[in-house]
């Protein structure tokens, strides 16, 4: 997947996907099909103005686009309507893009609606990012704007900052999916800010975490469609939670967030932060946690992580599991280290776990009865004056449950566990736990990134 993110007052996220298809003739390509308007099972407003229900926006870019008139690129004659959402298309598709002539340029507009209104209920009423009665969604429809075009287009922003929209063309919406799902979160993200709130508007250390919830919207629409990108995910989890490199990858916090807090969480996050925040700084505020106690969670997160510990990980398990053996292990985490002096080894250079990043080394698992320790210890470097860690054990049953033992907070220790006569695997967790917090700004430079090396020495066990 090839992904571009524009930044701007209106954030238009465009996500660009690669789909591998067969060209045909155009003559392959277009068929004559009756046309009838309105279609007859259509259960919308079609070809029509709708003058019920929820009002439609008309943006100040269009204010000279006459929408009564059939010749202007875009009209009420050219488009359908449901509760939520309007539709416009533009004139090569006809007056019905289900039937228009090129099948290849064909959207099937019952599919596309009925499915975006589904989406706009989850991301409304489960997930709660707009409060009904106190939203320009109680007034206004929702706009989609489909764009006759070959080119690959999928963007989710909004209008004027009054109310949330989406700018798709045929390819993407065949089938309507997680791609589709993930711009509408995009413009309910919008939504947040033309209803009163920040936002997380014009900040330059944000654009990462509208994307992350946009995937992460989609996920919960799509739970089994987002396995392909775990391997990539797992080859930079020691990068900041909020890093613009993992953007698409990095939302197994906020599925922790959902465990913890409840599915509306997310949305009261993005409606309660306060500007310039930071997400994070958001989080805290809001839950009423220290910087140390946050840590604690990342951490706790990160453990989650071995076994996709969540409601939704359970996907990514029977993903895996479905898997050959030899493609398995593409699916697992894997750490580097470097053996140093006296029996210690140190965590590689590009491995170095960042803020609310994390490090999961496998250990070979001993006998059971056997006693395994480890000595843990953080090392200083350019960012020494908030260097911190947690660390601990994390050991997996034969039914792949998680046993996670206790927390280690010292930047020098040791901790020890007895290995049980079930234990099939064994991990140590570290994570990058900085004593406070740095708002990480997408630059697209990771030789600025601050990090917390450590070393580490290991009794009755190795690093596999």
């Amino acid at each position: 997947m090839k992904n571009h993110f524009i930044k701007g007052l209106f954030l238009k996220n465009i996500i660009v996907c690669m789909f591998l298809f067969t060209s045909c003739s155009a003559e392959s390509n277009e068929s004559k099909v009756e046309v009838v308007i309105p279609p007859a099972d259509s259960p919308f407003i079609f070809g029509k103005k709708p003058t019920t229900g929820k009002e439609v926006y008309i943006p100040i870019e269009l204010k000279q686009n006459d929408f009564n008139s059939k010749s202007s690129k875009w009209c009420y004659q050219r488009s359908a309507s449901s509760e939520n959402i309007i539709v416009f298309w533009e004139a090569g598709f006809g007056d019905d893009p289900t039937v228009t002539q090129k099948e290849s340029m064909r959207v099937n507009l019952k599919d596309f609606i009925e499915k975006a209104e589904k989406f706009y209920a989850y991301y409304r009423d489960e997930m709660k990012f707009v409060q009904k009665g106190k939203s320009k969604t109680d007034q206004y429809r929702m706009i989609v704007m489909l764009i006759y075009q070959d080119e690959w287009l999928a963007t989710g922003a909004g209008y004027d900052n009054v109310i949330g929209a989406l700018w798709v063309n045929p390819t993407t919406c065949n089938p309507v999916g997680n791609v589709i799902a993930h711009e509408f979160g995009h413009s309910f993200q919008y939504q947040v800010n033309c209803d009163g709130g920040y936002g997380f508007r014009d900040q330059n250390y944000v654009g990462s975490f509208w994307e992350q919830c946009a995937q992460y919207m989609s996920w919960q629409l799509y739970p089994a469609e987002f396995t392909r990108e775990l391997p990539y995910f797992l080859k930079n989890v020691h990068k900041n939670f909020s890093h613009e490199d993992i953007r698409y990858q990095s939302m197994y916090l906020m599925e922790y967030w959902k465990q913890k807090h409840g599915k509306d969480f997310l949305g009261r996050v993005w409606k309660e932060a306060i500007k310039p925040e930071h997400p994070i700084e958001a989080y805290k505020r809001i839950t009423k946690i220290t910087q140390e106690q946050f840590n604690d969670e990342v951490f706790e997160y990160a453990c989650k992580n071995i076994t996709w510990d969540y409601p939704l990980g359970e996907n990514n398990n029977n993903f895996i599991n479905a898997l050959p053996k030899s493609q398995q292990e593409e699916y697992k985490h894997k750490t580097s280290l470097t053996a140093v002096n006296d029996g210690y080894f140190q965590i590689s250079l590009e491995q170095i776990p960042q803020s609310y990043g994390y490090n999961a080394i496998k250990l070979k698992v001993p006998a059971a009865g056997t006693n395994v320790s480890v000595t843990f210890e953080g090392l200083d470097n350019n960012w020494k004056t908030i260097a911190g860690w947690r660390w601990g054990f994390v050991t997996v049953n034969s039914q792949n449950k998680a046993v996670y033992e206790t927390i280690q907070r010292d930047a020098k220790g040791s901790a020890s566990i007895l290995i049980k006569e079930d234990s099939k695997e064994l991990w140590l967790v570290v994570t990058g736990a900085p004593t406070e917090h740095v708002n990480h700004v997408w630059d697209d430079n990771n030789a600025n990134d601050e990090n917390f090396p450590y070393k580490l020495k290991f009794e009755n066990t190795n690093p596999l």
